[in-house]
């Protein structure tokens, strides 16, 4: 199953007004080097955009992936012991200052929050495959 990851529409506002800036000030050099720059900037802000756009979760069989951009993580379901919210902000990409803790054997990890549609569908698969583990997610649904 897939869950989606909330967009937050302020930093998608913030990142295009970034994108119209380096557009506008891009217009003041001379042709020769506007195709080239322009095609670089193109480039960069198609991998942001990427990069950002492909995040979601797949519950599998045995795991949790989480996927960001480029990255594919798994999580096997038995080795998390704590699944959680935190506002620590030291870890990026985020869509949300909230995000999901999951602590596990191979350490902790900090994720974007799902998307308020798939919220209760994500609840419900942590609780049934991580039954071993201490779920806290009470204040999820609120937010």
């Amino acid at each position: 199953m897939i869950i989606r990851i909330r967009r937050s529409p302020i930093f998608v506002i913030i990142l295009a007004v970034a994108a119209a800036v380096v557009a506008l000030s891009v217009m003041n050099l001379e042709m020769n080097m506007l195709l080239p720059l322009g095609a670089g900037f193109v480039l960069l802000f198609g991998l942001i955009a990427f990069y950002l756009l492909r995040c979601y979760f797949i519950f599998g069989e045995d795991s949790f992936v989480y996927v960001i951009g480029f990255q594919k993580k798994h999580i096997p379901y038995s080795t998390i012991t704590q699944v959680g919210l935190s506002d620590d902000l030291s870890s990026a990409p985020a869509w949300t200052t909230t995000r999901i803790e999951i602590r596990s054997a191979a350490g902790r990890v900090l994720l974007s929050l799902p998307a308020r549609e798939d919220t209760p569908a994500f609840i419900n698969r942590i609780q049934e495959h991580c039954k071993g583990a201490r779920i806290e997610l009470e204040k999820l649904s609120s937010l």
